[in-house]
C-alpha cells in the first residue's frame, strides 16, 4: 500500500518538501503527519518548526512565508494546512502556491490536506499530479484482513 510505504520512507529520512493528501479516510492523513511530526519535530523546536494552519482562516500567503521562514535550530521545518476543500482559491493564489510546489523550500516540508480531490478542477488535477501527493483512502474490503495483519505486525503482534 503506497501510504505504509509513504510513512516507511519517512521514518527512514526520505521526506518529500511537499505532500499532497487527499481522501477520505482521515486516518491515513493523520498517520503520515504524525510520522513527519515524529521524525522532524523535537520538543526544543516544536514552538517554532511546527505551524499549523486552518485553510478557512488563514491565506496561501500565510502558509508559503511560513514555508519560506528559515527553521529555528536547523532541522526541517512542518508546515501542515488543513480544510483547502472549504475554500475556494482564487487565481492568483492558486498561481503561488504552484509555483511555490514546483520549486519548494528544502528546508520546509508543506503539508496540504483535503478530503474530497475535484479532480476536475484545476487546482486539484494540479495538486494531484505532484510527487509528494497521495491517495488516502479507506483499504478495499478484499485487501482488508491483509491490511490488518500488517498493521498487527506492524506493532510487534502476531
Amino acid at each position: 500500500m503506497l501510504v505504509d510505504k509513504t510513512i516507511h520512507s519517512i521514518n527512514e529520512g526520505g521526506i518529500a518538501p511537499f505532500y499532497f493528501l487527499y481522501g477520505s479516510e482521515i486516518f491515513y492523513r493523520m498517520e503520515i503527519i504524525q510520522a513527519l511530526s515524529h521524525k522532524l519535530i523535537t520538543p526544543d523546536n516544536r514552538d517554532f518548526n511546527l505551524e499549523n494552519f486552518d485553510a478557512r482562516e488563514t491565506s496561501v500567503g500565510d502558509w508559503l512565508g511560513a514555508a519560506k521562514t528559515l527553521s529555528f535550530l536547523g532541522g526541517i521545518k512542518l508546515i501542515v494546512v488543513r480544510n483547502l476543500n472549504d475554500i475556494t482559491l482564487e487565481d492568483p493564489e492558486q498561481k503561488l502556491l504552484l509555483e511555490y510546489i514546483t520549486n519548494p523550500e528544502l528546508d520546509s516540508c508543506l503539508v496540504i490536506t483535503v478530503d474530497k480531490a475535484d479532480k476536475k478542477r484545476k487546482l486539484y488535477k494540479n495538486l494531484t499530479a505532484q510527487s509528494g501527493a497521495l491517495s488516502c483512502e479507506a483499504p478495499q474490503e478484499a485487501g482488508l484482513f491483509n491490511w490488518v495483519k500488517s498493521r498487527a505486525r506492524s506493532f510487534g503482534y502476531s
